[in-house]
């Protein structure tokens, strides 16, 4: 529903791409997939079965996979379909190898370093306010959702040092030791920086008391959704712009891995990180007169401006049509105080007050109304109320 705000200048999107990159490079994992991408993309090359024009694409943009745009991938995608047996052999390279059926990722590896990047990107200036699904629930990129571990050993061997550092009795040096060692049982904690049998307690009991934290503060924690499903695309599994910061409502209930063909068709305009998103214009919301004389509150409803069967597949992926019927009273909220503050009376209170207008509106209204980049939680529905009733 939502943009993600990446940086326009060239300058500080480079400098977001190098900290993306810099955050894979933790993990030793990351040079054994750029050789085997290497690899890949010189055997492709020195194939005479592949056309010279898709050897080339491949040679382009295979090394960068990391931090193509959405369009480049696609461009990808279309390329190696051509040849079905690179495409798979691209996408093993980003599986993990298993004993059991079950398919795994590396990006269980890398998640805890994307995550702390994605917390850190704010420091260029992008906000992460509201799931960029929904524009609904309020996402907090610095919550560190610990629930999502099964138990104390996995926590152990797959919390990040922030997540680790929040335990009680751990602090930063314990975490560095603890980071760096693989556990089988929560004993071998005994001894690392001095642990003891007390100290040991004390750590257990409080991860414990996390894990066990209600599922609704859960659903307010900063999750990544792979817009494109790593399930059935691993090649874009650690692409930066497959990533949309989301809710937990929006990610792991609704969406998980659906992935339909109308949605497929039209990832360029519908994925809020893809350059060419045009979903916020392409529908609007609106209020509609009541049809019956005894119901005084407008109705909440949408219009679609183009693009429809995208919008129509959106609005039944995230169930949006239902979840904002919660917030009829929200919009009908603006038309009692557009009608109660009139110009003329907006106009008296500012000689009253000596302050003007604009500043008396946004008192009213809230100041986020009329901020043109504020993505805080119902602000798309919010701003198009506002100018059907001519606020702004």
């Amino acid at each position: 529903m939502l943009k993600i705000p990446y940086p326009i200048e060239e300058d500080d999107k480079i400098k977001m791409e190098v900290d993306y990159l810099n955050a894979l490079s933790n993990k030793a994992k990351y040079d054994e997939i750029k050789k085997k991408l290497s690899d890949l993309e010189e055997k492709i090359s020195s194939d005479s079965l592949v056309k010279r024009i898709d050897a080339n694409c491949i040679q382009k943009y295979l090394s960068k996979i990391f931090i193509i745009s959405i369009s480049k991938m696609l461009l990808i995608k279309d390329t190696l379909e051509k040849y079905p047996s690179y495409l798979e052999e691209l996408n093993q390279i980003f599986k993990k190898e298993t004993n059991s059926e079950k398919i795994d990722y590396h990006y269980t590896t890398f998640q805890p370093d994307i995550r702390d990047f994605f917390q850190n990107v704010t420091n260029l200036g992008v906000k992460l306010e509201s799931c960029f699904y929904c524009n609904i629930s309020h996402i907090n990129p610095f919550a560190l959702p610990i629930q999502k571990y099964k138990d104390v050993i996995d926590f152990l061997n797959k919390a990040s040092k922030k997540e680790l550092k929040q335990i009680n009795d751990i602090g930063k040096a314990r975490a560095e030791s603890i980071f760096e060692k693989d556990f089988k049982e929560q004993e071998e904690l005994i001894g690392i920086n001095k642990i003891n049998n007390k100290d040991l307690e004390i750590i257990i009991k409080d991860i414990e008391q996390k894990l066990n934290d209600t599922q609704e503060e859960y659903s307010q924690y900063f999750t990544l959704d792979h817009f494109m499903p790593k399930a059935k695309y691993p090649c874009f599994s650690l692409s930066l712009y497959n990533f949309v910061p989301s809710c937990h409502t929006c990610n792991c209930t609704l969406k998980v891995d659906k992935f339909d063909k109308v949605i497929e068709d039209n990832i360029s305009s519908i994925s809020p990180s893809s350059e060419d998103f045009t979903l916020d214009r392409d529908f609007r919301f609106h209020l509609l007169y009541p049809s019956e004389k005894k119901q005084k509150e407008f109705i909440l409803s949408n219009e679609i401006l183009s693009n429809t069967k995208a919008v129509e597949a959106v609005f039944d992926l995230f169930a949006l049509e239902g979840r904002y019927k919660h917030f009829e009273e929200e919009a009908n909220e603006m038309v009692d105080k557009s009608m109660k503050y009139s110009d003329s009376n907006l106009d008296q209170i500012s000689r009253l007050l000596k302050v003007s207008t604009n500043e008396l509106e946004k008192d009213i209204y809230g100041a986020d109304l009329y901020d043109e980049k504020c993505q805080k939680p119902l602000s798309k529905l919010r701003k198009d109320i506002a100018k059907q009733i001519d606020i702004i």
